[in-house]
Order: structure tokens, then C-alpha cells, then sequence
């Protein structure tokens, strides 16, 4: 079965300010694959919180919801449930991938576009993507990384120049506000 907008308003409540999926108390018992009839309702879960988060290997978490014997991301389905289509990929604004509020649901084009969006990495030693000590040369080397491919923008005697030199990059590329942000998983 193909979730439509339709099917998921008949099964789900989204509220957009909380971000939060409630099962509705009339939805159909059909989504239940040891339940036969696809006439009769049940208020079996009804108001209940729908959904249950779990932790990836890199330590990013999401909620997912079970629905109609799929398994999906909460996020996508408030992308569905909001307008209408199924969207190519989600972000999260703010990088919580736990909070799936509307204002901060963000469809992008691709992983290019998704990578723009992307907290400070726990490695990091310069304490700013992009810029790091280059022993070779004992400077401070800035890069940027556009549609997959790795661009030097130079090496730097003094590290602030190297930032400045990255933050204009990303700034020029359109890399988001929040990009390399210390922030929570």
C-alpha cells in the first residue's frame, strides 16, 4: 500500500507546533495485518503517542513510526502529511533529528545540499570544519568541499585567516547558518 496524504490523516494526528504523531481514536483496524475487516474502527490506540526513536551508529537519533506494515522517518511523514508529497530528502534545521517540528522540517535536493547542514565533527582540532593544521608546511590549510569534490582555498600563517577564508566560502557555496556548529546529537 502506498501512503498517501489521505491514508496517513486517516491513520495519524500531526501536530506541527510539537512535532509530535498521535494516533487517531477512529483509524481503521485494516492497518493491523492480523485484523480481516477493512470496514470496522477501533479506539484501541487512539490518543496514544505514535512512534519510538532510535540511535544510528553515528549516534544521530530519529523517530520512526510503524504504519501500514512500513516502517518510516516521523520527519518524512510530516513532510507528507503537510503537503501532500513525498519529499526526495529531509533536514533538520537545528540538526536535532528528534525534533521534528514543521518550522524546522526542511526539504533538500540531495546529500550535496543535506551536507551543508552538518554539526562540528568530535574530531575536529581547529575547532572549524574546514580549516586544519598542515604539518607539512607548518600553516593553517582551509578547504571546502562542493558537490562532492574537495577545493583548497590556500594555506594561512595565521589560523583567523584561514577561518575567515572558509566562512567566505560557505557563505559564497550556501552553506547553512548552523553548519559546523557545536550541537547535540
Amino acid at each position: 500500500m502506498v501512503i498517501t496524504q489521505k491514508t496517513l490523516k486517516e491513520a495519524l494526528i500531526y501536530d506541527p507546533i510539537s512535532g509530535d504523531f498521535t494516533w487517531r481514536a477512529d483509524r481503521p483496524l485494516y492497518q493491523f495485518k492480523s485484523l480481516q475487516s477493512k470496514n470496522a474502527w477501533t479506539t484501541k490506540y487512539g490518543g496514544i503517542s505514535a512512534g519510538t526513536s532510535r540511535t544510528h551508529k553515528n549516534g544521530k537519533s530519529y523517530k520512526y513510526i510503524a504504519i501500514f506494515g512500513k516502517v518510516m522517518l516521523a520527519h518524512r511523514l510530516a513532510f507528507l502529511y503537510m503537503t501532500g508529497r513525498h519529499p526526495k530528502m529531509v533536514d533538520h534545521d537545528n540538526g536535532n533529528g528528534l525534533d521534528n517540528r514543521w518550522c524546522n522540517i526542511v526539504e533538500v535536493n540531495g546529500s550535496s545540499q543535506n551536507n551543508k547542514n552538518q554539526r562540528l565533527r568530535s574530531d575536529n582540532t581547529s575547532g572549524v570544519t574546514g580549516v586544519i593544521w598542515y604539518k607539512r608546511t607548518g600553516q593553517w590549510k582551509a578547504r571546502i568541499t562542493v558537490d562532492g569534490k574537495h577545493k583548497s582555498l590556500g594555506y594561512f600563517n595565521d589560523k583567523s585567516e584561514a577561518i575567515a577564508a572558509r566562512l567566505a566560502a560557505e557563505r559564497e557555496k550556501g552553506y547553512h547558518l548552523n553548519h559546523g556548529q557545536r550541537r547535540p546529537l
